[in-house]
């Protein structure tokens, strides 16, 4: 089966691993994002997939428009497409042009978390599972017919990359079973139409941190959105960026928000007691440690976040 993979993650590099290294298969090449521009000087630089795509000496495509996307689909004659994390709607008319049409790898059993965080959403949710579906797309938003799907017990703490990672290994493993069945001809199932939670992308504003939450909601917000769009909070107008921050042991009593200094512990309150911050980056400042935040500060009394 002649294959085209778009994706603009390297999320995706054990799927394309799985489908490239199979004998019953022929890789047609890598769609990824066009370049863009970076820096002050504006350079275009093409994504980290693409540069690892090109030292393994695969092709690839960097389509702009529907338009050069549909002559890339007529001339390479793919039979199928499979997409991870692209990070575009396919329109219409383009989903005609394959043989057996376009896949999605999706990270969650569907139809619960359609969108584009749905692990994001998993672990701000508190939920302990996720998985991975693999469907047929359609014109809807993650609604079409399912091959796949497999469930996957969430680590305790991992962040978001952590089990996109983890998932990622299990998804490449799930892809295989998903060519043979489309071979065999065996239909993809309908998803229910009910209504389901939505994992829609997360915006800068999300990531304020609320210190009248408990500990686990602060820290289900750090696990799920500290790499991507990031968390922060308010010190007197200032912005600080929070990189790391765990659970700790020390009995100390703090209003929510409230600062403290114990030992080499940078420590603030919330609404069931209190969080170590480890890591931050003030506005227009460089990350430091917490603990050398405050020392910077002098006189930390009475310091409050929010």
């Amino acid at each position: 089966m002649k294959i085209l993979i778009a994706s603009s993650s390297t999320i995706s590099i054990p799927i394309i691993k799985a489908v490239s290294q199979n004998p019953s298969n022929s890789l047609q090449g890598i769609v990824t994002n066009a370049d863009k521009a970076t820096g002050r000087g504006q350079a275009r630089v093409e994504n980290s997939l693409a540069k690892w795509c090109r030292q393994q000496g695969m092709t690839v495509h960097k389509p702009s428009t529907d338009g050069e996307l549909g002559d890339l689909l007529s001339s390479s004659k793919s039979d199928l497409v499979i997409t991870v994390a692209y990070g575009k709607m396919i329109s219409s008319d383009l989903l005609r042009y394959p043989k057996y049409g376009w896949l999605n790898i999706h990270f969650s059993v569907l139809p619960r978390w359609r969108g584009a965080a749905p692990v994001q959403w998993a672990i701000l949710s508190g939920e302990t599972t996720t998985g991975v579906t693999i469907f047929k797309l359609d014109d809807g938003m993650d609604t079409g017919p399912v091959y796949d799907s497999i469930e996957y017990q969430i680590p305790e703490q991992a962040s978001t990359s952590e089990v996109l990672d983890l998932l990622s290994v299990k998804a490449s493993q799930l892809i295989l079973s998903t060519l043979d069945k489309i071979e065999r001809a065996v239909p993809p199932t309908p998803q229910p139409k009910d209504l389901f939670p939505r994992a829609r992308k997360f915006s800068k504003e999300d990531g304020l941190i609320d210190w009248n939450q408990n500990k686990e909601q602060i820290l289900r917000q750090y696990r799920a959105l500290a790499e991507n769009p990031g968390i922060y909070t308010h010190l007197r107008e200032n912005r600080i960026k929070i990189n790391e921050m765990s659970f700790t042991e020390i009995e100390k009593v703090l209003s929510p928000g409230e600062i403290a200094l114990n030992g080499n512990k940078m420590l603030v309150g919330c609404l069931d007691g209190v969080i170590e911050i480890k890591n931050l980056t003030p506005a227009g400042r460089s990350t430091m440690g917490g603990a050398d935040y405050l020392r910077g500060l002098g006189n930390i009394l009475e310091l409050n976040f929010g």
